[in-house]
């Protein structure tokens, strides 16, 4: 070297630094602290080496670890043995060394929230910003009840419904917390769009709703269908019953104009005499001067083969005797395609037999009467035409005459869209003798098989009733339809519930007007806590009674005056919550008196009270006329008492937010601190020309909230954020994906312990709690999670794309930055975003969509594994 080397890097002309104490030094955000100054083997050595250090170093002020006295002392000792009383003391003392410096070390940790491990410690520093940890939240949901027919039922708060639980649950119990007025017209009420006009008999139509038919109609009878001047014969294919009524479906397509037309059914065809007569005719003359071979001749009828008679005396000779026909029997004249009026109906008026002639026929059949009738368009009558005959018949061979059955089949005059959507809908009379039953605000639950949709009735206009005597209902209702519903039904029998079970009253002891800040412990825990609408902090399902005056909970007695009837409530470690009253200074004290201090409160919340749809079905309250129950929807919320990882998140956010939410970071904390959302991102988007604040929120597991939910969060956060931006809310978007990889065995491990361990560290990596909400998902993160795990020596990814994306257009997945290629660098998740045109979107955000029509903005996607067992493949394999 031609030059001595910096000292920033070389330490070698340095002396060595002692082995103790150590220097202590702790970057920031380490999960433990680092406080050790020395450990026993450190500190016998430190202690060793200054026995022959000599005198001290007056210029190094660390050099104080051995007095100048002791230093002298010492000088003489040259053992070293372990066997040695000096060394042996030394010895004795390193130990005591270690254990102090231990001890110091976790005494530091404790005094942080980032690496305190104690419970006790946690709350104590927690405290000190006056943050408590939650005691958890219950869950609620809505209840869909069933009356027995006719019933009138006043559905109260706590009736209570249990649920039947699944592989590893408990039964939970589940009480109402509102009050509405059952009717078993409310059970199962079929719903519709809105009416569209329908022309009676529509020309190219075969299917059609029908108001009035015969009674014996059946598949296969021939109807006649007549209009416009032409007339048609069909024959009737099925006949359905549907929630609006009657439906005929015929075998062929109408072809006769549908406006005035008429359809009946066919009881039989009857001809006229002489329908089979023909235009010539062979005839043997016996003339003897003819010869035989020529005595056959052909001769042409002289036959007048139509038929025009007035309807006095009118006799129309059928071809034969028909002994059943019945005076007052419909018939429906076809006249021919050639006559000028083609068809006409009539009665049968008078009846005779007697013998006719025409041509070379002769027979003796049965002549009717017939009076002309025309029917009433619309409905199942006649009315006679008096002083009139039946139209010209051009030619009887060509006139065909039906016996009809009546009532006519009348169609009705309107048809209902094949699905409900938006956000109104219609109700008939017939289904619901009384609309007042239906009121604003009032719950209803629209279904279709297992499809299910939760609203609230904006609005009711009764309409006036049409020309088939049935009225209509229009309802409106929030929030919209997402997935049009085919043939819905809807149960207006809806009521709130939450999760857990009134107890009896609990008298808590004696107050004592003596004492101050009185506590008393409640014997049941957990205590029910229910989201408010009014604030963000659960509030306690908790009445306290004193005299049988009602006192009210308060967060803190501070800054009360002295005749404010207030407690606190305060739930422990043990889930045993206290009460404790005033000192007559900050709070009012306790009177005096004998057991006059009486609880009333519900127990049950957290995440057992999270159940699947129709899993309460157990009536364990059963009012006169209630027969059954169900929740139509998963349940919302639902959180156990809080846990010390989520505290130290949680804490620092309320000096964050002091109880208002102005910042995104607020919307986030505060939303989580409700109970109802297990996680929350908040962004601006923008509405037009305004910028809006849309915070995009999930339960437990990625679960959505319901309309419900989403009001009761929505007028949470109003109560406590700036009210300059609008305020969107959005249940979080999922976008799931697949992965195909094979996985290098490390012979030391079985293939099976290697395939479980890297699914086990990939469906970790990939879980709701664990993957970052609107962060793009990248092929190396996949790799470092499989590489990971035990066993594995190395990873080849084979596919790893957005499921499903096998089937969109190249459009739709470039709108995603991808490719075809199965295996993609990385799948971009979306932050949220201004609504955009359906054109726009990829298939994912256009189902998400369908579930949020009403939403101004798109919320946060999140990726994740949709089904485990088969979207994750995994091979394991000896070489690559």
């Amino acid at each position: 070297m031609t030059h001595a080397p910096s000292a920033d890097f070389c330490s070698c002309c340095e002396p060595g630094a002692p082995p103790a104490p150590l220097v202590i030094e702790n970057r920031p955000g380490l999960t433990e602290i680092r406080w050790k100054t020395g450990s026993y083997a450190t500190f016998r050595q430190a202690m060793i080496d200054a026995i022959a250090s000599g005198s001290p170093n007056p210029v190094d002020p660390d050099d104080t670890l051995w007095p100048a006295e002791v230093r002298a002392a010492l000088q003489a000792l040259s053992s070293r043995s372990d066997d040695d009383y000096a060394i042996m003391a030394i010895d004795l003392f390193a130990a005591v060394a270690d254990v102090l410096s231990f001890y110091s070390e976790r005494y530091a940790n404790e005094m942080f929230l980032r690496t305190a491990r104690e419970r006790d410690s946690l709350l104590r520093l927690v405290r000190m910003i006056g943050y408590r940890l939650s005691p958890g939240v219950a869950a609620t949901t809505a209840l869909a009840f069933t009356l027995d027919k006719g019933a009138r039922v006043r559905l109260t708060p706590g009736l209570k419904v249990m649920s039947v639980p699944g592989q590893d649950e408990h039964p939970q119990t589940f009480e109402t917390i509102a009050a509405v007025q059952g009717d078993a017209r409310l059970n199962d009420v079929p719903v519709y769009g809105a009416p569209i006009p329908k022309a009676p008999f529509a020309a190219g139509s075969r299917r059609f709703p029908i108001l009035a038919r015969p009674d014996r109609l059946t598949q296969r009878d021939s109807i006649v269908i007549v209009g416009g001047g032409t007339i048609e014969l069909h024959t009737v294919r099925q006949i359905e019953q549907m929630p609006d009524g009657e439906y005929l479906e015929l075998e062929s397509y109408i072809g006769v104009p549908g406006a005035g037309s008429v359809g009946f059914k066919i009881k039989r065809s009857l001809n006229l005499f002489g329908y089979n007569v023909p235009d010539s005719y062979s005839f043997y003359d016996a003339n003897p001067a003819l010869p035989p071979a020529k005595r056959w001749v052909t001769k042409k009828a002289a036959v007048d083969y139509s038929l025009s008679l007035a309807a006095s005396g009118a006799r129309y000779s059928l071809d034969r005797k028909v002994e059943d026909l019945k005076q007052g029997a419909t018939l429906l004249v076809d006249c021919g395609p050639t006559a000028a009026q083609r068809f006409a109906f009539g009665f049968v008026g008078s009846i005779d037999t007697d013998a006719v002639v025409l041509g070379p026929m002769t027979d003796t059949v049965t002549r009717i009467g017939i009076q002309p009738v025309a029917p009433l368009v619309g409905a199942a009558g006649f009315a006679l035409l008096i002083g009139q005959g039946l139209p010209l018949i051009p030619d009887l061979r060509k006139t065909r005459i039906f016996e009809i059955e009546t009532p006519a089949i009348v169609p009705r005059g309107y048809a209902y869209p094949a699905a409900l959507s938006g956000q109104t809908l219609h109700i008939r009379s017939d289904h619901l003798d009384d609309f007042g039953l239906l009121e604003k605000k009032r719950r209803i639950v629209l279904s279709q098989g297992t499809v299910r949709h939760l609203a609230q009735i904006s609005s009711l206009t009764p309409l006036a009733a049409g020309s088939d005597g049935i009225a209509h209902a229009l309802i409106g209702f929030t929030p919209a339809l997402g997935t049009p519903l085919v043939e819905p039904r809807m149960n207006a029998n809806v009521v709130a519930a939450s999760h857990g079970e009134t107890q009896p009253d609990e008298t808590l002891g004696h107050g004592d007007g003596s004492r101050t800040f009185q506590q008393f412990r409640l014997q049941r825990s957990p205590v029910t806590r229910l989201p408010s609408a009014s604030g963000v902090i659960p509030q306690n399902e908790l009445a306290v009674r004193v005299n049988g005056e009602l006192w009210q909970e308060a967060p803190s007695l501070f800054g009360h005056g002295p005749s404010e009837r207030l407690y606190t409530a305060r739930t422990g470690d043990d889930g045993v919550t206290t009460l404790a009253f005033g000192d007559g200074r900050t709070g009012a004290r306790l009177p005096s008196g004998a057991s006059n201090v009486v609880a009333r409160y519900r127990t049950g919340l957290g995440l057992a009270g999270r159940l699947q749809a129709d899993q309460l079905s157990t009536l364990l309250t059963r009012p006169v006329g209630l027969r059954a129950v169900t929740n139509p929807l998963p349940t919302d919320g639902g959180a156990d008492p809080e846990a010390l990882t989520t505290a130290r998140s949680s804490a620092p956010a309320t000096v964050r937010t002091f109880g208002r939410a102005i910042a995104l970071q607020d919307f986030e904390d505060v939303a989580q601190q409700t109970g109802l959302v297990a996680r929350a991102r908040a962004s601006w988007a923008w509405i037009g020309l305004e910028r809006a604040v849309q915070l995009t929120i999930a339960g437990v597991d990625g679960a959505r909230l319901s309309s419900d939910a989403m009001a009761l969060l929505h007028a949470a956060l109003n109560s406590v954020r700036d009210p300059n931006h609008p305020l969107i809310l959005g249940n979080l978007w999922r976008v799931p994906v697949v992965v195909t990889a094979r996985l290098l065995r490390d012979p030391a491990y079985e293939a099976d312990t290697i395939e479980a361990a890297a699914r086990t560290a990939l469906n970790a990596f990939l879980a709701f709690d664990a993957q970052p909400l609107a962060h793009p998902l990248h092929l190396s993160q996949i790799v470092a999670a499989l590489q990971g795990a035990t066993g594995v020596s190395a990873v080849d990814v084979d596919r790893f794309r957005i499921k499903g994306s096998e089937s969109w257009t190249a459009a739709q997945i470039a709108r995603r930055g991808a490719t075809t290629d199965p295996l993609q660098p990385n799948i971009r998740i979306f932050d949220a975003r201004p609504l955009v045109p359906i054109a726009d979107l990829d298939p994912l955000s256009i189902a998400g969509l369908a579930l949020d029509p009403e939403a101004l903005a798109l919320p946060a996607e999140q990726a994740f594994v949709a089904v485990p067992a088969t979207d994750i493949l995994l091979n394991v394999v000896e070489g690559l």
